[in-house]
């Protein structure tokens, strides 16, 4: 288990919900700490292919 520093812009507190939403929707992912104020969210994933799954997720949600 290797320890994963993610680190998504929120940009609305909507945005913020639907990124906490699909972290916790996911088995892959242990959040281990959310820093509101820089938007750096601490994760631990299991192997690169949950953790590319992430962040095409984090990444479709910031396109939208």
């Amino acid at each position: 288990m290797s320890l994963t520093i993610l680190y998504i812009v929120i940009r609305s507190p909507r945005s913020l919900v639907i990124v906490l939403q699909l972290l916790r929707a996911s088995a892959i992912v242990e959040l281990l700490d959310l820093e509101m104020s820089s938007s750096l969210v601490i994760l631990q994933a299991s192997d690169l292919q949950q953790l590319n799954f992430l962040h095409q997720e984090s990444t479709r949600l910031k396109v939208r």
